[in-house]
């Protein structure tokens, strides 16, 4: 036993996993909740809802609660068709809407180990030793970003997927056996986590990533044929993925069809918060 202890004690991946409960434990062990901002006007009352009907043997398409109606299966950001979501019905079912606020912080702390676990693998592929791994894991999971977004559960969940998708991404390109499925379910359990903008990002990164790697293969006769295999297997990867996630994408795009949203803001006022190119110095 005391063997087993040390064994993981010593894993790079201790620290990965220990420190997000630390910050958070406060909270877990307390019974408490993340309760400012989106968690209370949009996560908690979302999925109370969504419960409720599922546990009266309804599906939660329509939330009449919110103005004169609204979608809520379509509604990207409830993303109600995103497995670890649907562990909220446990404790929804034990202890109502209070257990199932609670949970949300555990769902929180999850994905924050989830991305430093996948940004330690992803070091580990590339060939960084294990203080590389804990330092790089820890500064991703744990970075200000992620952390002072962590009650945007979408943002929190969607950002989590990242690392693996890179990780999966580079072995795409060194043409390693079964990553196709791999990375195909990356990009679906990416997109179905409920935040598009990120979502995005990661697919545009993914593609320069694995490109990338692509010209590297020293398997490829030239550089532009390795990017051109890489790319093309990354494409079959993304394919995968969004035909993984049509349950959540159609309906999506069918309410953004009909949404005022659409055609409310004009270009420049749209882009007042997007990256400026200059930045890029």
């Amino acid at each position: 036993m005391m063997r087993i202890i040390q064994k993981i004690v010593k894993s790079p991946y201790f620290p990965i996993v220990l420190f997000p409960v630390i910050l958070f434990a406060t909270i877990l062990f307390t019974g408490k909740a993340l309760f400012w901002g989106t968690p209370s006007t949009q996560f908690v009352p979302w999925w109370d809802f969504a419960w409720r009907s599922i546990f009266a043997g309804k599906i939660p398409i329509w939330n009449p609660l919110l103005g004169m109606g609204a979608p809520l299966g379509a509604n990207y950001q409830s993303a109600l068709f995103y497995p670890p979501y649907w562990l909220y019905g446990i404790f929804y079912y034990l202890g109502g809407v209070e257990w199932l606020a609670w949970s949300m912080t555990i769902m929180v702390v999850f994905h924050l180990v989830w991305a430093g676990i996948g940004t330690a693998r992803l070091l580990e592929d590339i060939g960084i030793g294990d203080l590389g791994k804990i330092v790089g894991g820890l500064a991703y999971s744990l970075s200000g970003y992620l952390v002072a977004r962590a009650g945007f559960l979408s943002i929190n969940s969607t950002v989590a997927w990242i690392p693996w998708l890179l990780l999966y991404g580079r072995q795409l390109a060194f043409q390693k056996e079964r990553t196709l499925p791999k990375t195909g379910l990356i990009i679906a359990m990416l997109l179905l986590a409920g935040h598009a903008q990120t979502a995005w990002y990661g697919l545009l990164l993914g593609i320069i990533w694995t490109s990338f790697w692509g010209s590297e293969n020293k398997g490829t006769r030239t550089c532009l044929i390795g990017i051109v295999q890489s790319g093309a297997r990354y494409a079959l990867a993304c394919l995968l993925g969004v035909g993984l996630s049509m349950i959540q994408l159609l309906p999506t795009a069918e309410y953004l069809f009909q949404s005022a949203r659409a055609a409310e803001y004009g270009y420049q006022q749209a882009m007042t918060y997007s990256y400026w190119p200059w930045r890029f110095l």
